[in-house]
C-alpha cells in the first residue's frame, strides 16, 4: 500500500525523483519529463502509480488538463483527440502530448487513471478536480448573464436618466424606469448601481469576454510569489520543469484564456472607489449574500479590494453597535485625555508601553486594550488634521422665513465657519463639499432621527432683577404689585454678592432653556447692572442689557436723585459695556416706564440713544390704569405713545413691552418709527393686565415677538411664552366671529425666532439659518433621557417638532450654540 492510500501495484519501480532521470532503474511509468511514454503503448499500462506530494510543475500539469477539457467530461473522461502529425521525438514532450496522451479506445477514464497517468494520488486529483468544478461553476452564475434582466435599451434608458441632471437620486430613477416599464414590477437599487458603473465604463450593450470564464483558476498557473528556490539534483531538473511549465502556457494559449499579463493588470488593478461602487458592494456582498469573489468578478475589482471594502465595514459596523450605546465605554473623558498625553510625549513610543504607563498610573482601571488606545490615537490625529474653525452639521433644520412661519429641511447639511452659517446644501453634496472646505469627518455631527436643530428662542423683554420673585407674589395687580413686592427685590441689589449670586443663575437658566438673546432689564444700581453685563459676557449669551432709570412715583430708598446723576451712570453705563469690546453684549437705555420718569429725564435719555446709537426699551399699555395715570401726568400728549415719540424714544431700535391697550393712532404712530413690540403673555394673565390681541397687530404690519417678563410671568422658559402666546389667542378667538384667525403654532415659533430677532433690530445677523447669519442654534433631542415628550413610530418630523414645541423642556435641549460656539452641552451636564 502507497503511503498516499492507493491500492497496491502490481509492478515494482524507483520514483524518478530518487532514481533520477535516465536511471537504469526501472522506468517511472505515467512520467512524461522523467521517462516519456508513446499515446500507443498507454493502454498496456498496467495498475501502476506513485504515491507522493505533488511537485507544483505537476499541480500545474492537472490545471493544464483541466483548462484544456471541459469541466463536465473530466470525471467521465478525458475527450477523443487526433492521433500526433509527427512522430515522436525524444526528450521533452510537444504542447499537446498531455492532451493526446488520453487512451484512444476507452472514453470513461476514471480519476484513478489520470492518477496513475500522472504518478500522483487520486485524492490530489480529485481535489484539482473539485475545485476547478466549483469556481467555474460560480463564475458561469456571474459571467453568463442568467441572472440579467434588463435589455441593452432598458441599461442605456437607466443610464440616459442619470445623466439628465447632476443631482437626480436612485430613488427617482427607480420610479421613473418602474412607470415606463410597469412590467417589471421592481428592480433594485444595485441594479440600477450596477448598470450606471458599466455606463460610465462605457461597456453597455457589450458582452462579456468569452475568456473570463478560464480567470478563476489563474492562480494555479500564474507567476508565483518569489521566495528561496528549491535546491534541485541536478541541472536537467531545473530544466524539465520550465519544459513542464512552458507546455501548459501553450495550451492555454491555443484554446484561447485571456492574457493574465495585460487585462488583468488593467481590468482589476488597485484604485480609489466611488461611494456608489462601494455601496454596490455592501449591498452585494450582505444584501445578496454574494462571495468576495463574485463581487470582484461582477465589479472587475481585485479580491483585496472587495475584501477590504467588506471588512472595513464590518468593523465601522460593529464598533458603532458597541459604542453608540455607550455599553463598552469605560474610559472617563480625563482617561482618554491622558492617553493622548502620553502618546504625544514621547515621539516613538509603542503601544504596549504607552498602556503599561497608563495602567501603573491609573490602578482603578483593570485592563485596557490596545485597540482601544489605537482608537484614541486615530481620534488625535483625526482632530489635529480636522479643521478647527468649522464645524458641520447633517440632519434636519426648521426655521423660519419672511414667506413661511416655518420652514422643515430635511437631509441637509450645515457649515459653519468661525461664527457664521458657511453653507446649507442638500446631503447629496457632502463629498463635494468636504473637497472644497476641507474640513473631516470628525467636524461633522450626525443627528439622529429624534434630534432636528432650531436657531435659538429670542426673549424681547425680561426682568433679570425681578428673579427671585418667579414664581411668587401674584395676588396683585400691576401698580400694587410693582410698590408690594418689585422694588423691594430690586433694591437689594445695591448689594454686588446678592447681585452676581442671582445674576449668575439667571443667566444659567435662560441658557439652559434655550434663550440665547435676550433683552434685560437690570436696576437703577451701576454697579449691579455692570455686574449683569459681565455675567452675560462670561457666560457667552447674547444680549442687550439696560441699566433702570426712574426717580419719581417710586420708593424714597430706591430712586435715582437727579437727571444729572441718572444720565451720567447711564453714560458710564454704556461705556463700560463697550470697553468689554464684545460683540454680543450691546447697550441698551431703560426708562422703566413713562409713570417714573419725568419729562427732563426722558428727554435727556433719548438724546443719549441718539448719540451712542443705542437701543430703547420700556413699557407701554399694559393696563388700563396705566394709561389713565399716564394722561394725568402728561395732559399735554395725545396718548400714551405720543409721550415717548415726543422725547425721540421711539425708534426701529425700540422695544415697547405689551402694548395691549393701544389705539389704533398709536399703533400708526409705532408702525411708522419702526418700533418692536414684545407681547409677554404669561405676565398679562398673571397680573391680570389683560388679553392682547395679536392678529390684530400683526395684521398693522407691527414687528412682534415674544418675552417672558419674569416676574410678571412665573416662567422664564420661551417654550412657555409661546404656548401662552397660542392660548390667549383661542381665548380671543371664542369672542370673535368665524373669520377671526387665531395664531397658529408655526405662526408662534416664528415669533420665538425671527420675530424676537426683527424686535431686537438684530434680523440681519440672527433669527434663521440663513447664509453669512451669525449661528445661534438649539439641537433639539425629542427622546432625550427623562424627556416628556411621547414619540411614536408613525411621528413624522413634523410631528416631533410640533409635539416638542407643546410638550417639550430643557431636558430635549442637547446643545446651545451662540455665535458659533457651543455654550451648552446636556451630554456634559455644563456650560462652557
Amino acid at each position: 500500500m502507497s503511503s498516499g492510500g492507493e491500492p497496491p501495484t502490481s509492478q515494482a519501480f524507483t520514483p524518478f525523483w530518487i532514481a533520477g532521470p535516465g536511471s537504469p532503474s526501472t522506468p517511472v511509468v505515467g512520467n512524461p519529463v522523467a521517462n516519456p511514454v508513446p499515446s500507443s503503448d498507454l493502454g498496456t499500462l498496467g495498475a501502476a502509480g506513485v504515491a507522493s506530494t505533488v511537485p507544483p510543475t505537476m499541480s500545474q500539469d492537472i490545471t493544464t488538463m483541466a483548462n484544456a477539457v471541459p469541466h463536465d467530461d473530466f470525471t467521465n473522461g478525458l475527450p477523443e483527440t487526433q492521433p500526433p502529425q509527427q512522430p515522436q521525438q525524444p526528450g521533452p514532450p510537444e504542447p499537446q502530448t498531455l492532451v493526446e496522451a488520453a487512451p484512444q479506445p476507452e472514453p470513461t477514464l476514471e480519476a484513478a487513471q489520470v492518477a496513475r497517468y500522472m504518478g500522483l494520488p487520486q485524492s490530489t486529483v480529485m481535489s484539482v478536480v473539485q475545485v476547478f468544478k466549483k469556481e467555474h461553476r460560480i463564475h458561469k452564475k456571474t459571467a453568463t448573464g442568467r441572472k440579467r434582466r434588463l435589455t441593452t435599451a432598458q441599461e442605456f434608458q437607466l443610464f440616459e436618466m442619470s445623466q439628465e441632471r447632476e443631482n437626480i437620486s436612485v430613488d427617482e430613477i427607480r420610479t421613473r424606469f418602474l412607470q415606463l416599464f410597469p412590467e417589471f414590477g421592481h428592480i433594485s437599487k444595485t441594479t440600477i448601481y450596477r448598470t450606471l458603473e458599466r455606463g460610465k465604463k462605457g461597456l453597455i450593450g457589450m458582452d462579456p469576454p468569452p475568456e473570463r470564464y478560464l480567470e478563476p483558476i489563474e492562480r494555479y498557473w500564474g507567476p508565483k510569489k518569489r521566495g528561496r528556490p528549491k535546491k534541485t539534483g541536478t541541472g536537467l531538473e531545473t530544466s524539465a520543469n520550465h519544459s513542464l511549465l512552458e507546455p501548459s502556457v501553450s495550451i492555454m494559449e491555443e484554446t484561447g484564456p485571456i492574457d493574465t499579463t495585460s487585462d488583468k493588470d488593467i481590468s482589476r488593478q488597485r484604485r480609489s472607489l466611488s461611494i456608489a461602487e462601494r455601496e454596490m458592494i455592501i449591498s452585494l456582498f450582505f444584501n445578496e449574500n454574494r462571495t468576495i469573489r463574485e463581487v470582484a468578478d461582477f465589479m472587475h475589482l481585485a479580491k483585496s479590494t472587495v475584501s477590504s471594502v467588506v471588512q472595513v465595514f464590518k468593523k465601522e459596523h460593529r464598533i458603532q453597535r458597541k459604542t453608540s450605546t455607550g455599553r463598552k465605554k469605560k474610559l472617563s473623558d480625563e482617561h482618554e485625555q491622558m492617553i493622548m498625553d502620553i502618546l504625544s510625549h514621547k515621539e516613538d513610543i509603542t503601544i504596549e508601553e504607552t498602556r503599561n504607563r497608563f495602567l501603573s498610573l491609573n490602578p482603578e482601571v483593570p485592563n485596557i486594550s490596545k485597540s482601544t488606545i489605537y482608537r484614541i490615537m486615530e481620534n488625535c490625529q483625526s482632530k489635529l488634521r480636522a479643521r478647527s474653525d468649522m464645524e458641520v452639521f447633517v440632519g434636519t433644520f426648521v426655521h423660519s422665513t419672511e414667506d413661511s412661519p416655518m420652514v422643515v429641511l430635511t437631509d441637509m447639511v450645515m457649515g459653519v465657519l468661525n461664527t457664521k452659517i458657511e453653507f446649507m446644501e442638500s446631503l447629496e453634496e457632502l463629498d463635494h463639499l468636504k473637497a472644497e472646505y476641507g474640513f473631516t469627518d470628525s467636524n461633522i455631527h450626525y443627528m439622529t432621527p429624534s434630534q432636528f436643530m432650531m436657531p435659538g428662542m429670542i426673549d424681547t423683554h425680561i426682568h433679570a432683577s425681578q428673579f427671585p420673585n418667579n414664581g411668587v407674589a401674584m395676588d396683585l395687580p400691576l401698580l400694587e404689585w410693582l410698590q408690594t413686592y418689585t422694588f423691594p427685590t430690586e433694591a437689594n441689589f445695591s448689594d454686588t454678592l446678592f447681585a452676581r449670586e442671582v445674576y449668575s443663575k439667571v443667566v444659567e437658566r435662560l441658557l439652559r432653556n434655550g434663550t440665547t438673546t435676550a433683552a434685560y432689564f437690570g436696576t437703577i444700581h451701576l454697579e449691579g447692572s455692570k455686574i449683569l453685563a459681565d455675567v452675560v459676557h462670561d457666560k457667552g449669551q447674547r444680549a442687550l442689557i439696560g441699566k433702570v432709570n426712574m426717580m419719581r412715583n417710586c420708593p424714597e430708598y430706591y430712586r435715582e436723585l437727579s437727571v444729572q446723576e441718572s444720565i451720567k451712570d447711564t453714560e458710564e453705563f454704556i461705556r463700560y459695556i463697550r470697553s468689554i469690546q464684545s460683540p454680543l453684549v450691546q447697550p441698551i437705555v431703560t426708562p422703566r416706564f413713562a409713570p417714573t420718569c419725568p419729562e427732563d429725564q426722558l428727554a435727556s435719555l433719548g438724546q443719549l440713544a441718539v448719540r451712542y446709537g443705542c437701543h430703547i426699551q420700556s413699557h407701554l399699555c399694559e393696563t388700563q390704569p396705566e394709561c389713565n395715570w399716564v394722561k394725568e401726568l402728561f395732559p399735554w400728549a395725545k396718548s400714551y405713545t405720543d409721550v415717548y415719540d415726543s422725547m425721540r424714544l421711539l425708534s426701529e431700535k425700540s422695544i415697547m413691552a405689551h402694548c395691549i391697550w393701544l389705539a389704533d393712532e398709536e399703533i400708526y404712530t409705532l408702525r411708522e418709527r419702526g418700533v418692536g413690540i414684545a407681547h409677554c403673555p404669561n405676565s398679562n394673565i398673571s397680573i391680570r393686565s389683560g388679553l392682547c390681541d395679536i392678529r390684530r397687530l400683526l395684521n398693522h404690519g407691527l414687528k412682534v415677538g415674544l418675552g417672558t417678563d419674569c416676574s410678571g410671568g412665573y416662567s422664564s422658559s420661551m417654550l412657555d411664552a409661546l404656548r401662552q402666546a397660542l392660548q390667549v389667542s383661542n381665548v380671543l378667538a371664542l369672542d370673535r366671529d368665524q373669520d377671526y384667525q387665531r395664531l397658529t403654532f408655526k405662526e408662534a415659533f416664528r415669533m420665538a425666532t425671527l420675530g424676537g430677532a426683527k424686535v431686537l433690530n438684530m434680523e440681519d445677523r440672527i433669527g434663521n439659518f440663513e447664509i453669512d447669519k451669525e449661528f445661534d442654534a438649539l439641537l433639539i433631542d425629542v427622546s432625550a433621557p427623562g424627556s416628556a415628550v411621547d414619540i411614536f413610530s408613525k411621528d413624522t418630523i413634523e410631528d416631533k417638532i410640533q409635539k416638542f414645541l407643546y410638550t417639550g423642556d430643557d431636558r430635549n435641549i442637547a446643545r446651545v450654540y451662540v455665535a458659533g460656539h457651543r455654550i451648552l452641552d446636556l451630554h456634559n451636564k455644563n456650560l462652557h
